[in-house]
């Protein structure tokens, strides 16, 4: 019997996530749920309030997958009359998650996504499961066959959580680098094959 890899790849949630932090509030906590889902959090942008002063704002971070790291990390100074807001794509942290205000005064606004991930690994597909569209030669692929809109959602998305979604696959080549396959669209996912 043949499983379909999009049929096991996990459920994906993705959730709006946000936070102010000032004088009076200069520590926002993303806490660790205990519900057995693998959870990330993506900030995305910082950005000064319109009536923050004139002066410098650093953030600092302190997450779990720093653990090695005994003080929080300074990822970001914001000065109004120089960088006002700053974009963080790709920047991905496991929780208990910590964004604390080290100086400034306020109002700092951090954006993101709060990505939640179940993993559908007991699942088993029957027959009535697999679409009845999917070719029998595993190795065809014609890249105008992924629509654009999908192409573009795949292209967002880090690499990291593409390939724990089973979108791609990554193989450490001779040179020690990493060599991404991307699966094609939907409905069914398959490998598309490297050429060497």
């Amino acid at each position: 019997m043949r499983s379909d890899v999009a049929l096991m790849r996990p459920s994906l949630f993705l959730v709006p996530w946000g936070c102010e932090l000032n004088d009076t509030t200069p520590r926002c906590v993303v806490k660790e749920e205990d519900d057995l889902l693998e959870h990330l959090v993506y900030l995305r942008t910082v950005i000064l309030g319109e009536d923050a002063d004139d002066e410098t704002h650093v953030l600092a971070v302190e997450s779990r997958n720093m653990a090695s790291v005994p003080e929080p990390v300074r990822i970001v100074s914001l000065r109004h009359s120089v960088l006002p807001m700053v974009c963080l794509d790709g920047f991905e942290l496991l929780p208990p998650v910590s964004f604390i205000l080290k100086s400034g005064t306020g109002p700092v606004y951090l954006n993101g996504q709060h990505l939640i991930l179940e993993d559908d690994s007991d699942y088993e597909p029957t027959e009535d499961d697999i679409p009845d569209d999917v070719d029998a030669d595993e190795n065809s692929f014609d890249e105008g066959e992924i629509p654009r809109a999908e192409m573009q959602a795949v292209q967002q998305t880090p690499l990291a959580v593409q390939e724990r979604l089973g979108v791609i696959t990554s193989s450490a080549s001779s040179t020690g680098m990493k060599r991404w396959s991307i699966y094609k669209g939907c409905p069914s996912l398959r490998q598309i094959p490297h050429s060497t």
